[in-house]
Parts: C-alpha cells; structure tokens; sequence
C-alpha cells in the first residue's frame, strides 16, 4: 500500500471494528428458570435486604420472647418504661423518672412550650370536621338505603 494516495489507502483498509459478545436473558440452575435482573443488584439492595432481615429477627425474637443482640435495645426500652411505670405508681424514685413525675404534677408548665403549634393543630382538626360533616350525608343510609 505504499506508494498509493493516502485517500485510496483508506477507501482499500476500510476494516470496520466489531464486538461480539452475550447479553443474558435468563439463569438455568437446579431445575429453575431464574430472570437475569437478579444480577442487577446493587451494594445498597444487599444492604437494604439485610437491614429488613435483621428487623424480621427482631421482631420474632421480641414476640417469642427470646434475647438476641439485635432485640437488646428494644428490651432495654421496654425495662425502662416499665420502671418509668411502677416509679409513677410507686413513692419510689429514680432520677430518669423525675421528669415524667413533674410533667404528671403539673402538665400546663409543659404546654406553654408550643401554644403556636396547637393551635395549629386545632384549626387544622376544626377543617377537617366540617369537611367530613358536609361529605358524611350522601344522601344514603348505614347500608345504602
């Protein structure tokens, strides 16, 4: 090719690069047809399917009763709540309890806190009964009569 124009060396070479390659649709193994989407997982799927895991171990070792490290915290909050309880109940008394105490005694020195927000709070429950007022009647009764 030496010697020949420089345009009709490129119009002879015209090698045009190619790929081959598979792109999976499905997954055979042991009998089963699996969608090719399970290996679209990402770090964060995996997270997320071990954080739920860990909240369904909890649950059922806190419903059947049985300690595990992850339940630990929940058995602690629910010990200290009912200490917080028989402290209530009791003339016992133990510092994290006093304030409960104190809010028991004398629950307007807490409600000065937030005025702005229930009021809020009343009129949005005040909108909300005269909506449902007006959509209650629809002109039918109890079983559609």
């Amino acid at each position: 090719l030496q010697g020949l124009d420089p345009t009709l060396q490129e119009s002879t070479t015209t090698i045009q690069p190619f790929f081959y390659g598979l792109s999976i649709s499905s997954i055979y193994d042991n009998g089963s047809l699996i969608d090719a989407k399970v290996l679209d997982l990402t770090d964060d799927d995996f997270a997320g399917m071990m954080a739920e895991g860990i909240a369904n171990l909890t649950a059922l070792s806190l419903g059947a009763s049985y300690p595990t490290l992850p339940a630990v915290p929940h058995l602690i909050t629910a010990a200290f709540k009912n200490l917080v309880g028989v402290c209530l109940e009791t003339e016992y008394s133990i510092p994290a309890a006093e304030a409960a105490k104190a809010y028991l005694a004398n629950p307007e020195a807490f409600a000065v806190a937030a005025p702005a927000a229930a009021t809020k709070a009343e009129e949005k429950s005040e909108k909300s009964e005269s909506e449902n007022s007006e959509s209650e009647d629809m002109g039918m009764g109890l079983f559609g009569f």
